[in-house]
């Protein structure tokens, strides 16, 4: 990894400037990737009329290009050829070709790099915002902001013919992708503040609109006469093999918000907000109304606490708010078609076109109500700092895709409202300055949260759901079926599993069925299975150190999560010896006694997943100079993902999802990056 940076400040009475460069280049995991990025960065401010009007602008620009690889199984992705080519594949044979694999119709991974590596993708970015903030009369100020981001990005890929053992590619491709964004946010608001004796008064008005457009473009050909870079366009291929695609959307929000905060002596806080929000997304339920309100009181400014001198600070306060969810598809609630290919009749050909889905004209607001309970404290003379929080969220008419009968609906699942789901929990954020003296500070920083939700219900007024759904198809071979199973009253991520018991004299699989009895995995049934572990955490937390002694720094930060189970895919699809492709040690040692039990889905490869990170460490010196051209030299050294404490026998357990609705999965396959160690070693120059 390379990172340059080089920022330029100048500010007086008047008006602020600064004007930044900088440049990124970092080499990928594997061969022949890398990402390099340039930026640059303007921001101005200038006060007028006795700093009653501010104006100023902020823009960044930067332009990023690389080579990447795809990792999805469907696109021939290099780490999914990886994982599964076998250990006896030779990298280059004899002629100093790329070897091929002798079981599987799996290409050469170094090989399918070593093509890509002249594929570039690049992506150019504008971003910024005019602002202009007026005051009007004392405590009363008008703020315009307009914000915009534009990007645009350009893929090609070149794929030259190869020729190995058991797959091929005889004719040369090349695809092109083009897709730009422009969004744009247009903000006004009204705000005033005042303060009378002991009551502050605060009230803010405002009106907000926000437009999304993309735009999408696709061109290949194959069949080329040579694989010389001079060939790599598309009108050097045949011209008979074209295909090209392309798409456009536009999405539209507009919303109304106030707010009003009171209070009192600084001891007693009041808030309330109302934002009225619209979106082009939604059915004929458009706009949606989002309350919330907030109470706080500061306790130790009360008298009878005037006597606990540790107690700097302590306020106890509550809040209650609506929120809402529209990130679906543009065109999700209207009636969509699509094209079914073409006709022959009297002669002509016709192009066929009909409906793309179920239409849904009611789709409306997804809302989260949300509750917090919570403790802002300051204790020892500002020695420990931090907050305890409980919270409560519900949320309803959740969007998605339900599965409806077919008549009378055209297809099979409709997007709708439907569903509930509760998550409870407490987070904790304290910091402790623990040392503090002329040439020694210490202080660590526990941030942790815990979380118990529940699916409440998979109907409404409208849709009546069934009781719970399976969830998590698992990838072949062998169909293994589905992982976890969705039920009411139950939590996210719960695994559906037939128990294992052992092996049978063959080295098949054993299994407990309903009755407790052991029979071979052959004769389960879905009766058979039971909840055999969760893949949600818990508790997840982090904890930073940070210490200083004179002029040295030294930072270390942690993170983990406990009580949560991972599915281990890896040793599930090549931990086994009946597997066919490549395998891994464990199918001869741990795992050596099942012989010829394939993939099927049990407990025995669910394990526990807690674990605990040692994140980053960072060691720097800094050298105050005071010179008229230098004011200060740091040097520092950083290590990313140094070691990572746990029982599970996989790879790393951060790497596994633990959000969305298959938590301690890959979402039914095996891919993933794996995580590297990184070390760094920077320079910070202060002129």
């Amino acid at each position: 990894v390379q990172s340059y940076n080089l920022s330029l400040a100048k500010a007086d009475k008047v008006s602020s400037h600064l004007f930044s460069l900088g440049y990124f280049n970092q080499d990928g995991l594997m061969k022949y990737t890398g990402f390099e990025r340039i930026s640059g960065r303007f921001n101005n401010e200038f006060k007028l009329f006795n700093d009653r009007l501010k104006i100023g602008e902020n823009a960044t620009l930067s332009h990023a290009w690389g080579t990447s690889v795809t990792n999805n199984a469907a696109l021939g992705g290099m780490l999914y050829n990886a994982y599964k080519t076998v250990s006896i594949t030779p990298v280059y044979d004899l002629d100093g070709n790329f070897g091929s694999n002798p079981i599987a119709d799996i290409s050469n991974p170094l090989g399918e790099l070593y093509r890509n590596k002249d594929n570039k993708d690049r992506t150019t970015r504008l971003f910024g915002n005019l602002f202009a903030e007026l005051n009007i009369l004392e405590g009363l100020y008008f703020k315009t902001n307009f914000g915009a981001d534009y990007k645009n990005l350009y893929k090609r890929s070149f794929k030259a013919k190869y020729n190995e053992l058991n797959t091929q590619q005889p004719l040369s491709t090349l695809s092109t992708q083009n897709r730009w964004n422009f969004n744009w946010v247009f903000t006004n608001t009204l705000n005033y503040l005042r303060t009378f004796d002991k009551h502050t008064i605060g009230a803010l008005l405002g009106i907000e609109t926000n437009r999304y457009q993309e735009e999408y473009f696709s061109a290949s050909r194959e069949g080329f006469a040579s694989d010389d870079d001079n060939f790599h366009f598309l009108d050097a291929g045949d011209s008979g093999s074209q295909k090209n695609a392309g798409s456009a959307f536009t999405s539209k929000m507009m919303s109304y918000f106030g707010k009003i905060d009171y209070n009192f002596d600084n001891r007693y806080l009041f808030a309330a907000t109302f934002r009225r929000d619209g979106s082009s997304k939604l059915g004929n339920n458009k706009w949606g109304n989002f309350p919330a309100v907030s109470v706080g009181w500061r306790i130790s400014d009360e008298k009878f606490m005037k006597g606990l001198s540790w107690i700097d600070d302590l306020k106890v306060r509550y809040d209650y708010g609506v929120t809402g969810n529209q990130e679906i598809g543009n065109y999700n609630s209207l009636a969509t078609y699509r094209a079914f290919g073409w006709y022959q009749y009297n002669g002509n050909r016709f192009h066929v076109w009909g409906p793309s889905k179920n239409t849904n004209s009611e789709l409306r607001w997804e809302k989260g109500h949300n509750q917090n309970v919570g403790l802002d404290f300051s204790l020892f003379s500002h020695k420990v700092n931090g907050s305890f929080n409980y919270f409560h969220r519900k949320q309803s008419d959740l969007l998605g895709d339900y599965s409806v009968p077919v008549p009378p609906n055209l297809f099979s699942t409709i997007y709708t409202n439907v569903g509930t789901l509760r998550n409870t929990g407490f987070e904790l954020d304290v910091t402790v300055n623990a040392v503090r003296t002329k040439d020694f500070t210490y202080s660590f920083t526990l941030v942790g949260a815990t979380n118990n939700n529940k699916f409440v219900s998979f109907s409404n007024d409208i849709y009546k759901g069934q009781k719970y759904y399976s969830t998590c198809s698992m990838a072949n071979p062998n169909n293994p079926g589905y992982l976890q199973r969705i039920e009411e009253g139950e939590r996210i991520g719960n695994y559906f599993t037939y128990r294992y018991a052992g092996v049978d004299k063959k080295g098949d699989w054993l299994i407990y069925d309903k009755k407790g009895n052991v029979i071979p995995v052959a004769q389960g049934t879905e009766e058979d299975k039971s909840v055999t572990g969760n893949g949600l955490p818990k508790f997840t937390g982090s904890m930073t150190h940070n210490f200083t002694y004179k002029n040295f720094d030294l930072s270390v930060a942690l993170r983990g999560a406990a009580g949560f189970d991972i599915f281990n895919v890896h040793d599930f699809y090549f931990g086994l010896q009946s597997m066919t492709t490549n395998q891994l040690t464990t199918a001869y040692s741990k795992n050596a006694h099942i012989t010829t039990g394939k993939n099927v889905i049990t407990d025995y490869f669910i394990e526990p997943g807690d674990y605990l990170k040692i994140d980053n460490v960072t060691l720097g010196y800094t050298m105050n100079l005071n010179k008229k051209y230098i004011e200060k030299i740091r040097l520092f050294g950083t290590a990313n993902n140094l070691y990572t404490f746990t029982k599970f026998t996989g790879v790393d357990p951060s790497t596994y999802e633990v959000n969305g609705l298959t938590p301690g999965t890959f979402g039914g396959g095996y891919n993933y990056y794996p995580s590297a160690f990184q070390f760094i070693l920077g320079l910070q120059v202060s002129f």
